[in-house]
């Protein structure tokens, strides 16, 4: 699967929603309408890490894995 795919699957578990996709891919969360940015085609091969790493800073992450708003 490319990075892409796995990026975008990462953010839908997140409940975040692509709201355009011109020069980068903007995500908005569905809950409390927080921005999230990324490349479209990422070069990095830790970009699911550091998409990761924002969503952690994002929000507060509990034990099961979900985001606590």
């Amino acid at each position: 699967m490319r990075k892409d795919k796995l990026v975008e699957n990462l953010l839908k578990i997140n409940d975040f929603e692509l709201a355009r996709n011109k020069n980068h891919n903007v995500y908005k969360h569905a809950v409390c309408n927080q921005i999230f940015v990324t490349a479209k085609t990422s070069s990095d091969c830790r970009s699911i890490y550091y998409v990761i790493k924002q969503i952690k800073k994002y929000f507060e992450i509990n034990e099961l894995g979900v985001p606590v708003l």
